[in-house]
Formats: structure tokens, sequence, C-alpha cells
């Protein structure tokens, strides 16, 4: 069975920008310490999801996606030892503020967690099994990895994502809705008893927004230690200002852009000098934070339609079983970028819709 027709444009148009890219190497192999994005990394998912499509059937691909959930146990217990300062840090980042688990990034940590919670939900909930004490624990390690890793983005994703599964779900859960509702209550509790950093993430969004006003007044604001944290929505503002005025530089760019990859380098002739005023001024920007103008300016209007027609191929027959998932995953796009585990799920799911009976 060959691979989908979308599947194929795809990774054709994701070739023909890497023939045209400004920064060939970058574009084969990956921006540097990631290696993920660039086009041998989208050799490789779709020649796994080449190899799922014709070894193994539908429903072997959902157990496949099952024994993925329980990843998270590792990951969650070293989260929450993360946050409750149980290891010691040996990351230059703070995990006491923000976990990050194994994936060495908050946001990613809260990517994969929201990804695999209505997977967790939809086994605990819908289904008759007797494991269900084990499928429990898996939601709380997921949650605690999501809420302690305090991603706005993933926090987001799940605010979204369950008030949709009780609505599509409310008949089938019938008597399992009491702990359903223990388990809402007991995320509610976490996030009531363990704040973290969104107290201080309020008091920057004020700061930020008297920085932008100084800015305007043509006023110097100088950064200090104070303001640590940053409201992010003052800074991709910015950054996706720069990354459109990247995007329509050239023809070249808007059709095919830049190269996967090589936003660190072409993202610096276009970078807002109101980003010097926020908390990540001596930052080098080598994502955009959000996927959807990352593919734009690496891969141009080509590339971006191309997942698009993916995106639309998966959602156009919903499979509970995936689609929750998937809407995570289209979120927190939305303000960041695929790692390689976030990645793989969503490889995993294309193949799930694909693959024989």
């Amino acid at each position: 069975m060959w691979p989908s027709k979308s599947v194929i444009l795809f990774l054709l148009v994701y070739i023909l920008s890497t023939l045209l890219s400004s920064h060939q190497q970058t574009s084969v192999w990956g921006y540097y310490t990631r290696f993920n994005g660039g086009l041998m990394s989208v050799l490789v998912f779709v020649g796994l999801y080449w190899v799922a499509i014709n070894e193994y059937t539908k429903k072997q691909l959902k157990e496949l996606v099952k024994i993925a959930c329980f990843s998270i146990i590792p990951i969650g217990i070293y989260a929450i030892s993360q946050h409750y300062g149980f290891i010691a840090n040996i990351w230059k980042s703070n995990s006491v503020e923000r976990a990050f688990s194994t994936f060495g990034q908050p946001n990613w940590l809260a990517a994969y967690s929201v990804m695999i919670i209505p997977i967790i939900l939809g086994q605990l909930l819908l289904n008759k099994n007797e494991n269900k004490r084990l499928w429990v624990l898996l939601y709380v390690l997921a949650f605690s990895s999501l809420w302690f890793s305090q991603s706005i983005s993933g926090i987001l994703a799940f605010l979204i994502i369950i008030p949709i599964f009780i609505t599509i779900n409310w008949n089938k859960l019938k008597k399992k809705r009491r702990l359903f509702a223990t388990l809402i209550l007991a995320s509610i509790l976490l996030t009531i008893v363990e704040p973290g950093i969104f107290k201080g993430k309020i008091n920057d969004a004020f700061f930020d927004v008297k920085t932008m006003l100084k800015v305007q007044a043509q006023e110097i604001a100088i950064p200090t230690d104070s303001h640590s944290i940053s409201d992010p929505g003052f800074i991709r503002q910015y950054l996706w200002r720069g990354t459109l005025n990247l995007i329509f530089s050239s023809p070249k760019n808007t059709i095919l852009g830049t190269g996967p990859e090589t936003y660190p380098y072409e993202f610096q002739r276009f970078r807002p000098e109101e980003l010097n005023d926020s908390s990540e001024w001596n930052f080098v920007f080598n994502k955009p934070h959000n996927y959807y103008l990352e593919l734009w300016a690496n891969l141009g209007i080509l590339g971006l339609v191309s997942y698009l027609l993916l995106i639309k191929k998966i959602l156009k027959k919903p499979d509970p079983f995936y689609s929750l998932a998937l809407v995570s995953f289209l979120i927190v796009n939305f303000f960041g970028w695929p790692t390689v585990s976030t990645s793989l799920l969503f490889w995993m799911f294309l193949a799930g819709r694909d693959a024989a009976e």
C-alpha cells in the first residue's frame, strides 16, 4: 500500500523547498541541538508511517497508541519530582517553577501530556476494563505533568478538549460520570493549591502593557531582573509580525519559503525592535512560536497548504479514538511547534486512519 496522496504531496513540497533552501545543510539535517523538522526527520516519519500502514491494522495501531500512554509513568514521576525538588536539577532551567521532565522544555512536556490525556480518558471512562485504577493513575500523572509545566498553550488545549469530551460522550459515560467529576474536581484542586508562576505572569502582563505604552511614547525601557517571566502575548505579537514580514519579503519566500529549519537565520533581518523591551531581549529566536507561520516561512504557502490537507484528511471522518488528541495537537501548535515525541504521535494517528481494517 502506497502512502496517501496528501502525504506524498507534503513530502514533495518538503524536498522542493530543501533544494531551494538558503541553507541546504540545515534544511536536510535540521537546526542544531534539535534535528527535528529537517528533511531527514520527515523522511523517517513518512517511512514509519509507510511501514505502519502496510504491517499493522487499525486495531493494532490503536493498541500501539494505548501502549504509548504508559510512557507517562516515568515522565510524570520525573515531572512531579522536579516540581517538588526531590531530584537535583541538572539543567540550567528552574524545574521547580516549570517542570520539563525528560523533554528539556516545559511546553514540550505539556504538548505531549495533553495529547495523550484524551486517549487515557477514553480508556478510563468509555471502555469496560479491569484496570480502572491504572488508568486513573495515568490521568493523574498526565495532568500533573501538564499543570506543573505551567504551559499556557497546553492548559488552553486541555480547557478546550474537556468540554468537548463531555459533550460528545455524555450519554456514554453513564455510571462513570461520578468518577469523571471526581477527576475534574481533583484537577481543579491541584491548580488552586499549586498556582505556580501564574501569579507572576499576571504581574508581568501589567509590566508589558506599561512597556508597550512607553515604546509608543518613544521612551527607553531597560530590562530589569525583577521582570523575569514576561507576558508571552507581548513577545508573540512581535514575533508573528516579524515572521509575516519575512514571508512577504519576496515571491519566493511566500510560495516556497526560505527552506526547512532556516527560520533562525532568516528572521534576524526582520526582528522587530520592540522585542528588545521584553524579558527575552537577548534571545536568538529560532521559532516563531506558531507552527503554521513557521511552515509558511520555511516551506511557503505550498508547504502550509499541503500540511493543512493532511489535517483535513484526518478530521474529515473523525475517529473518536484520535480526534481530541489531534485537536490538542493543533491548538498547542498554534503557540508552539511539534517535537519528536508529538510528531511521532501525529504520524501514528495518521497511519491509524490509513491502515487497513
